[in-house]
């Protein structure tokens, strides 16, 4: 994670980068996805409805340009 990232995360240190990452790279469609590979929203659960306000607007934004979500299952971790 770089210096200049937002968190929004801070019990784990998940960052905005890393949530809108994980939801275009990984292909995360729901919160479920996103605490389970980036941990965000798992600890306090304080950042819950921030993380899945990007969420919701990343995935919107996919349909409204008609993109699909593709998913690297060779990307190391």
């Amino acid at each position: 994670m770089k210096k200049n990232e937002k968190i929004i995360c801070h019990c784990n240190g998940v960052s905005e980068k890393a949530v809108v990452k994980t939801i275009h790279q990984k292909g995360a469609i729901g919160m479920n996805d996103i605490q389970r590979l980036t941990l965000a929203a798992t600890g306090c659960r304080r950042c819950f409805a921030q993380v899945e306000e990007i969420l919701l607007s990343e995935l919107d934004k996919l349909k409204v340009n008609g993109l699909q979500l593709k998913i690297n299952f060779n990307e190391d971790k």
